[in-house]
């Protein structure tokens, strides 16, 4: 069952904020960040983060926003 966990919910409230920040404002630099994030769980909170995984549920999240964009359209 603890695989099922999304990795998303794996982030602190902040970084989940900064992430959907970054989604909307710079989405050309999610993977930097990710690539960062991930290392800086693993050292300083000992949170492992499957970053494909990660990237996964951040591609199906933006997806999903464009797709009920075009729909309002």
């Amino acid at each position: 069952m603890e695989e099922d966990k999304l990795e998303f919910f794996k982030l602190d409230t902040i970084d989940r904020k900064v992430l959907f920040w970054i989604m909307n404002n710079i989405p050309e630099s999610i993977r930097s960040w990710v690539e960062h994030i991930v290392i800086d769980y693993k050292k300083s909170k000992s949170v492992e983060i499957d970053r494909q995984k990660l990237y996964e549920e951040i591609k199906v999240a933006m997806d999903d926003v464009e797709g009920h964009l075009e729909k309002r359209k």
